[in-house]
């Protein structure tokens, strides 16, 4: 028979969050965390013949000329075609 144990607190990890709180208070801890939420965020290029995730963090800028989309970002440069409410619909 197996018996479930008791989860092992990490206490280092309580003794950074209980810091970081008396530091920052419960406000700091949940722009941190919805800072770290928007930087993990990714976008979804998809073309015909490939997809790729980009980082959200990683785009500079996006140039749209008729429907030729132009994505720059910090790894390279990515073309697709297509138009911007388009992109919008698919969650930019």
């Amino acid at each position: 028979m197996t018996y479930l144990s008791k989860p092992q607190i990490d206490t280092e990890l309580d003794d950074i969050i209980s810091n970081f709180i008396g530091q920052y208070g419960t406000f700091g801890l949940k722009q941190a965390l919805q800072i770290y939420k928007n930087t993990q965020q990714e976008y979804i290029c998809r073309t015909r013949t490939s997809i790729s995730k980009i980082n959200i963090s990683d785009i500079y800028y996006m140039e749209i000329r008729e429907h030729q989309i132009t994505i720059y970002t910090q790894h390279g440069t990515y073309h697709k075609y297509g138009t911007l409410s388009n992109e919008l619909k698919s969650g930019l």
